[in-house]
C-alpha cells in the first residue's frame, strides 16, 4: 500500500483535510535546451523535481467542439505551468492547462488539469 493510499484510509477519500492540504508528489519542471540542427535533438534540458502536495479530483471540462468530459486534476498550492509533470504513486501526469484562485489579483492556489502519461 503506497503513502497516498494510506492516508486516504487514515482520513477517507475525498475528506476535508485531504483536500485542503493534499498528499506528497513530486512536480517535474523541464526548462531550456537547444535543437542542433544537425540531428534535430534538444540538448542541454535542465530537469528539476519539486515536493508538492496535491489534492486529486476529477473535474467536468468543456471539449473543443462544445460536449462535456471528465478530466483529472490536482489541487496544490504551488504554480505549475502546462509541460510540467506531476508524480503520484508511481503514476506520473502531464500538465496539460492551469487555472488559478486569484483573490485581488494573486495567485493563492492553482488547478492542474492533467492528462496521464508524461
Amino acid at each position: 500500500m503506497s503513502l497516498y493510499d494510506e492516508l486516504r484510509e487514515a482520513l477517507g477519500p475525498g475528506s476535508e483535510l485531504e483536500a485542503t492540504f493534499g498528499v506528497p508528489a513530486i512536480l517535474t519542471r523541464t526548462t531550456g535546451g537547444i535543437k542542433d540542427p544537425d540531428t534535430g535533438k534538444i540538448g542541454g534540458k535542465t530537469v528539476t523535481p519539486f515536493p508538492v502536495n496535491v489534492s486529486k479530483r476529477t473535474i467536468e471540462i468543456t471539449t473543443k467542439d462544445g460536449g462535456k468530459a471528465e478530466a483529472t486534476a490536482f489541487d496544490m498550492w504551488f504554480e505549475p505551468i502546462p509541460g510540467d509533470t506531476i508524480t503520484l504513486v508511481g503514476k506520473s501526469y502531464r500538465v496539460s492547462a492551469v487555472q488559478s484562485d486569484e483573490p485581488d489579483g494573486i495567485g493563492i492556489s492553482w488547478v492542474a488539469i492533467v492528462g496521464s502519461g508524461a
